[in-house]
Parts: structure tokens; sequence; C-alpha cells
């Protein structure tokens, strides 16, 4: 499972997820042309996930928020206005 709030927002995103099961989770976030202004890796993860991302220095626009766990990726939009 996987929550982010609020969305769109001014600077900082509340990332909640859950892992059932033992696994490497890399979470990044990329601009508009595809540069990583965020990455967080978290090797044999299991349990509930709770983490504040703050794009407070970078410029309004849209971002893009990869998950990547096992075998899954999960891509979202975060809106930073």
């Amino acid at each position: 499972s996987l929550i982010i709030y609020p969305n769109p927002s001014k600077h900082i995103f509340n990332i909640k997820l859950a892992s059932l099961v033992n696994q490497d989770i890399q979470i990044r976030v990329f601009n508009s042309i595809g540069d990583e202004v965020y990455i967080e890796n978290l090797e044999k993860y299991i349990g509930e996930y709770s983490n504040i991302i703050s794009l407070e220095s970078y410029s309004k626009s849209f971002y893009f928020l990869e998950i990547k766990a096992n075998n899954e990726i999960i891509y979202k939009t975060l809106i930073l206005k």
C-alpha cells in the first residue's frame, strides 16, 4: 500500500507505505527533465514506512516519484505548487 499527501503541495510530501515481506526498496524523485532530486534506499525492509520528502529548495513544477520494490515499480506524479 502507498499513501502520498498532500498532493499538490507547497514544499513537503508525506510518504507512507507498507511492506509485508522482507525486500529492498528504493525511493527516488525526479524533476520534469529527468534529474534525480531525491533518493533513499531501504535494505531488507519489512513493516510500515513513513517519511517526509521536502522539495522546498526546488521550483514549482511536476515531479515524478518512483518506488522500486523487488520486481515491481510504482510511479506517481508529485505536484509542487
